[in-house]
């Protein structure tokens, strides 16, 4: 019997050691953090007189704001916004120009991730006047 458990504990002490895990092996590396990214595809857009919708495509993986600037871009209002993977595809709504002057108006995109800030970008729309 004696021999029996000297055997027991011979044949048993080497998987007891070997489940445990040491200190010394190597720790996965953590997934590493996207870098953030902020891309206007288009600067600006020359539209005719008439009321239309124009898509404004940004690539980015952040969240990101728009708003128009000036007294003179009432004209214009985002009217949707679509995501799709790292696009985003503001849908811009531009009223009829029944003036027979151009006009010009600017759409600010503001991004911030986390504490890091990317910026803003800002894309001009000019809207042809009505011809006589």
């Amino acid at each position: 019997m004696e021999h029996f458990a000297l055997l027991l504990m011979i044949v048993a002490m080497p998987l007891v050691f070997s489940s445990c895990s040491s200190d010394d092996e190597p720790k996965p590396e953590p997934e590493p953090t996207p870098k953030s990214f902020f891309e206007i595809e288009k600067g600006s857009y020359k539209v005719s007189s008439e009321a239309q919708t124009i898509e404004v495509l940004i690539h980015t993986n952040i969240k990101v704001s728009a708003t128009t600037e000036g007294e003179d871009s009432q004209w214009i209002t985002i009217t949707n916004v679509l995501q799709d993977d790292d696009y985003l595809t503001y849908q811009v709504n531009v009223k009829e120009n029944t003036d027979k002057k151009e006009r010009i108006g600017n759409l600010v995109f503001s991004s911030a991730s986390g504490k890091e800030s990317l910026g803003a970008n800002t894309i001009v729309i000019i809207q042809s006047g009505v011809i006589p």
